[in-house]
């Protein structure tokens, strides 16, 4: 993954809260264990690499499991009085 700078890991990170309804404290909390990670950053806070790293694969996992969960929830239709899955 490319290098990038700390405004761009920040944007990153408010876009995840913004498509996740995440609060900024729970992702600090679940990603790298400091609630306030979010409101340090965006102040100025500069990451580590090390946390960058483990921010962004909170991220995709957490991407993942969204997506995982959308697939799920295929509603159904009624065919011949019939129940049966909506088409992928």
């Amino acid at each position: 993954m490319p290098i990038m700078s700390v405004d761009q890991f920040a944007n990153q990170i408010e876009a995840f809260l913004t498509r996740s309804g995440m609060p900024a404290t729970n992702f600090g909390r679940e990603a790298i264990n400091d609630p306030n990670f979010v409101f340090q950053l965006r102040r100025g806070r500069a990451p580590s690499l090390r946390l960058v790293e483990i921010a962004q694969r909170f991220i995709q996992k957490q991407d993942q499991l969204a997506k995982s969960r959308r697939n799920r929830r295929r509603p159904k239709v009624r065919k011949n009085g019939h129940d049966t899955p909506a088409s992928p």
